[in-house]
């Protein structure tokens, strides 16, 4: 199962949007958000790495890019507001253990049906929604970011739960997330009087491309098990 060529081009593509999103915000001042919108790069790029983390089988590198991914969140929420930054941390943990979980299940991969991984997702899909909405109840204009947040973050527990067992019906599931969160990231910036398009669009870009690769890397992965075990 050889790597598609768009797959190669979106690796080039992707990383020279980090580089110039990078230099665009150390540039220009978006009303005090630059620092935010670069951590929020520095986060992708963690998410980006960790698909390959995940596709070797790097279990130590996975946890320190788990920890330094979980701490620049939370030093970047932490510049706007303390209680943000410690939420976003615990937010961070529990994607983590989730993931760790999945990634154990995908070691061990065998055709029968587990549900320990939906367990998992459904505690930790629970978990982030009452943070989530203990948090941001007291603004009402907020409620959109309250149940997107919640979705994608189902939507997109459930669509890796498909991906490690191969099933193309998660490509749906990562598509209808992308819409969701870009749809999340819109009203953020109209929430937060930050209308920048450029911000909006490339960050859209970025959630697509780097969804598209992990789509593949869990894909291959378990195709060549697959194989190992006919």
């Amino acid at each position: 199962m050889d790597e598609p060529k768009w797959v190669s081009y979106f690796d080039k593509i992707w990383f020279l949007v980090f580089l110039l999103l990078t230099f665009y915000t150390v540039f220009q001042d978006y009303r005090g958000m630059n620092f935010l919108v670069v951590g929020l790069i520095l986060n992708n790029i963690f998410d980006a790495y960790m698909g390959v983390v995940f596709s070797n089988g790097l279990k130590r590198h996975y946890y320190i890019v788990t920890i330094i991914g979980c701490f620049v969140t939370a030093f970047v929420k932490f510049q706007y507001d303390l209680v943000g930054g410690v939420i976003s941390a615990l937010i961070g943990a529990v994607y983590a253990i989730i993931g760790y979980i999945e990634f154990e299940d995908t070691i061990t991969y065998t055709d029968k049906h587990d549900l320990k991984p939906l367990i998992y997702n459904a505690i930790g899909g629970c978990i982030l929604f009452f943070v989530l909405y203990t948090y941001i109840v007291e603004d009402k204009q907020n409620i959109v970011l309250i149940i997107g947040n919640f979705l994608v973050f189902i939507l997109g527990m459930l669509a890796r739960f498909l991906l490690i067992r191969g099933k193309s019906a998660s490509y749906i599931f990562f598509i209808i997330v992308d819409i969701v969160t870009i749809l999340v990231e819109i009203q953020t910036y109209l929430i937060k009087q930050n209308n920048d398009v450029i911000v909006i669009l490339i960050n859209t870009f970025m959630l697509l491309v780097i969804d598209s690769k992990a789509c593949y890397i869990w894909q291959k992965k378990a195709f060549e098990h697959k194989q190992q075990q006919q």
